[in-house]
């Protein structure tokens, strides 16, 4: 049966899939905060969740932050790093995500705030993982334990940034919106 999946699914597919199902996921998260917002053009917040999640989260969260990791920590243990890296991958992509949801509206401001609550979301995840941790669930003890611990950590980053970003642009935008008329 393992030799049979790994034919089916080769190491690298994830690789090679990942990046665009980011970029996707951003598309139609931006869609969705422009029909929420009511803010217009709707492609401007698509293209900004494209950037943040597509180039923010592989080229700058998976690459440099990645290698920023291993270089500053390099005798740590390795749930230490995974740990480290988890939310500092995921408080880099909501930061670049929430600079170009707000740059994408036109506001210096907004983009400042929504980087910084983007960044902060991290928190959520810093939670889950030593949460996790604590109970037994370390990365790199085997059994699939990073993708136990990955998962809830990103999910509860998502859930939270998601909902600040959202909530943070519709007011933004809203003000905006009143300033003008």
């Amino acid at each position: 049966m393992g030799d049979t999946l790994s034919r089916l699914l080769p190491a690298q597919t994830l690789e090679t899939w990942w990046p665009p199902i980011l970029v996707a996921g951003g598309i139609v998260w931006g869609w969705w905060l422009g029909r929420i917002s009511g803010y217009r053009p709707r492609w401007r917040l698509m293209a900004a969740g494209a950037f943040g999640l597509g180039p923010g989260a592989s080229w700058l969260g998976m690459g440099v932050v990645h290698q920023r990791v291993g270089q500053t920590w390099p005798a740590s243990p390795p749930h230490v790093k995974a740990a480290v890296l988890i939310v500092s991958v995921v408080g880099v992509t909501a930061a670049v995500t929430g600079i170009a949801l707000g740059l994408a509206v036109g506001s210096l401001r907004a983009a400042a705030t929504l980087g910084l609550a983007g960044a902060l979301c991290a928190l959520p995840a810093a939670m889950v993982v030593w949460g996790l941790d604590l109970i037994g669930l370390r990365i790199g003890t085997g059994n699939a334990v990073m993708a136990k611990v990955t998962a809830p950590a990103t999910l509860a980053a998502a859930l939270c940034g998601g909902t600040v970003m959202g909530l943070l642009l519709t007011r933004f935008i809203a003000r905006m919106t009143n300033s003008h008329q």
